[in-house]
């Protein structure tokens, strides 16, 4: 999930200066992190959570944040981006497919990453999934971390990456308005069964 400040510094128009755009950009931190947070109670009971601290823990939840330059409206000028990124471990696929069918735009969320593990592991696994990706589809991008970029169509893109013992999916559209549609037409699932067909 992510959110620009509305405010800017720098350029010609310099109505705010750093501090004020910082401020602007730690408060949508807060409110993503927020909303992360009642992501993740929606597939975890409260029973399970650790409230011995000053902020609860989640079992088998993280929330992460940062910001970041980006630019502004104007030439020269810097806004701040707010992102916020949720890990859940093991979700119940019944309310995951529910939240992914129903509320994304609601929630904010404009990226998704799947991770699978794979027992027992494949030997070579990243060179195949590579050749199955370059024979099907434009590389539009690749690192080792992240993996390979591919453009699918509506403007769907995914980004996959893999080792010998787990795959990950990540998915995003260039707009956030378009995600949740494009995100329920796409079988996450159905999609890693190809990749690993002939294995």
């Amino acid at each position: 999930m992510r959110d620009e400040t509305a405010r800017c510094y720098g350029g010609i128009v310099n109505d705010f200066d750093k501090s004020e755009v910082q401020e602007e950009a730690e408060e949508l931190l807060k409110l993503l992190r927020k909303q992360a947070n009642g992501i993740l109670l929606n597939f975890i009971q409260a029973s399970e959570m650790d409230f011995s601290v000053p902020y609860p823990k989640f079992p088998n939840g993280e929330v992460s944040g940062r910001i970041r330059d980006i630019p502004g409206p104007f030439d020269g000028s810097i806004r701040k981006q707010a992102t916020v990124q949720i890990e859940l471990l093991n979700p119940d696929e019944k309310r995951l497919n529910k939240l992914m069918s129903s509320n994304l735009e609601t929630l904010g969320v404009s990226r998704v990453i799947y991770s699978f593990l794979l027992s027992p592991p494949i030997s070579n696994l990243p060179q195949y999934i590579l050749e199955q990706l370059q024979a099907n589809y434009v590389i539009l991008g690749w690192e080792p971390d992240s993996g390979a970029e591919i453009e699918m169509p509506d403007d769907l893109k995914l980004s996959v990456s893999c080792t010998e013992e787990s795959i990950t999916i990540a998915i995003e559209t260039k707009y956030q308005f378009q995600f949740e549609k494009r995100a329920k037409g796409f079988l996450v699932r159905n999609f890693v069964e190809w990749l690993l067909k002939g294995q």
